[in-house]
């Protein structure tokens, strides 16, 4: 069965709030449009999974905690397990896709096997990000995971072994090259953003100082710039507005609260001020994008 998602549900600490497949297979395909998503994009979260991405229409921007990658037309991604992540397209482009989300154990069968212990677990703990596997060079991996695509899709007897053996095999091509990825960064530091990405996603109703943000992670507000700047290319203050704003969209969309109301419930000292940095970051006004969303 394919998933046509609009919204990406997390946690407090941005880890996508819902599992993916089964408990017995736990493993699930996506297809859509990146413009759908509310925002214009696929927002910033992580997962303890691997995801398998490709774009099949126009070119797109990843922004992971290496920077940012652009995904051209008939790429092929594959996003580490915990590798926080964010996906909008292009040029005015819908930005097609479909991606397969899969729990590293079903590639990597027993705990304490060989496979998990020699190739699995080394990838998901390497401190890499993604791997960008091109279109152009890569059709092999892109064969692989239309059949995997396709196995899911159709749920026929034994799909399961199609998946894991599609999927297995693009994961194989990542090991062997050696891994055309972003540089790596600490594993630590990517830990310490997590922690005080926790305080921004459930106190963003309340007023935070980047003392705050940086007490929450254990480290001095200067160490906090540098982590923010360094893997999401932002200051503390601008994770905190985006958030808001996150907030914002899904309450203007799912809610009749009055405008008054949401920016309160959102952090923002007035309505006034929540319309002009609502705008600021959508492009239209809280009532404008509300209403485009009603239609």
């Amino acid at each position: 069965m394919i998933r046509c998602p609009n919204i990406i549900e997390t946690l407090a600490n941005g880890r996508e709030r819902h599992a993916h497949g089964t408990g017995r297979f736990p493993c699930a395909a996506f297809g859509g449009s990146l413009s759908d998503f509310l925002g214009g994009g696929v927002e910033l979260h992580w997962h303890p999974d691997f995801e398998f991405f490709v774009l099949d229409e126009g070119s797109a921007s990843l922004v992971l905690t290496d920077g940012e990658c652009k995904v051209a037309e008939g790429d092929l991604v594959l996003v580490n397990s915990n590798a926080i992540h964010s996906m909008t397209p292009l040029d005015g482009c819908a930005g097609a896709f479909r991606s397969i989300v899969c729990d590293p154990s079903v590639l990597a069968g027993d705990v304490g096997g060989v496979i998990a212990e020699r190739y699995i677990g080394p990838l998901a703990r390497s401190g890499s990000t993604a791997w960008l596997l091109p279109a152009a060079t890569h059709e092999a991996e892109l064969a692989a995971f239309e059949a995997a695509y396709s196995a899911l899709e159709e749920e026929r007897a034994g799909f399961e072994l199609t998946v894991r053996s599609g999927l297995s095999a693009i994961v194989s091509r990542v090991i062997l090259d050696g891994g055309a990825s972003a540089s790596r960064r600490s594993s630590s530091q990517q830990s310490t953003l997590r922690l005080m990405l926790v305080l921004i996603s459930s106190a963003y109703g309340r007023r935070l100082a980047v003392e705050d943000i940086a007490a929450a992670g254990g480290v001095s507000v200067r160490e906090c710039q540098r982590i923010f700047s360094c893997l999401l290319g932002q200051t503390p203050g601008e994770a905190l507005l985006a958030r808001r704003v996150s907030v914002a969209r899904s309450l203007l969309v799912y809610s009749d609260e009055p405008m008054a109301t949401i920016a309160q419930a959102c952090g923002f000292s007035d309505q006034g001020y929540f319309s002009k940095q609502f705008k600021r970051v959508c492009g239209c006004s809280p009532r404008e994008y509300r209403a485009r969303a009603q239609r």
